[in-house]
């Protein structure tokens, strides 16, 4: 007797904890901060061009994602919201708080979210994906980030001249 092929479609292994799950839908970049910004372009490689919608992939568990991944989308809003959704114009002095473990590994989550959307360094990349489920669980010491501030531009939609 064969099975259903639905239920063979919806139970495959999830990106993060390798478990065989109904698989949801990831956003590349949360839901939560793509609902706080106006211009939701996002470039994607694969296509080689600005695509104006929410990029997501479908290989996470709905565990995995509605839990410790959440957690970390929301530590990310919270930084957003403190720091990243207004402009710094002046040159007042600005402290950056933060958490590294936290801030490291919701960096890592967006970098392996992107890495599996365009197939490019997610093998490299998967070896930190358990580290993302477990607070308990910090980040090897030989897993660093560099962090550049840039200014925001606006990008024009391909039919007006860029100016």
């Amino acid at each position: 007797m064969s099975k259903n092929p639905q239920q063979q479609i919806s139970k495959r292994i999830c990106a993060y904890c390798d478990k065989p799950r109904k698989l949801t839908k990831e956003h590349i970049w949360p839901a939560s901060i793509i609902r706080r910004v106006t211009n939701r372009a996002s470039y994607n490689p694969k296509a080689g061009k600005l695509l104006w919608t929410e990029m997501v992939i479908s290989d996470v568990c709905e565990i995995c994602n509605n839990g410790p991944l959440s957690k970390l989308d929301a530590y990310g809003a919270d930084l957003y919201d403190k720091y990243f959704s207004h402009y710094y114009l002046d040159a007042k002095p600005l402290t950056f708080e933060y958490d590294y473990q936290q801030l490291a590994k919701w960096l890592l989550k967006l970098s392996f979210n992107a890495a599996r959307l365009n197939q490019s360094d997610h093998v490299r990349l998967a070896k930190y994906r358990l580290s993302l489920l477990d607070d308990n669980c910090d980040l090897p010491e030989d897993f660093s980030i560099a962090v550049d501030l840039v200014l925001p531009e606006v990008i024009a939609p391909k039919s007006e001249p860029v100016l």
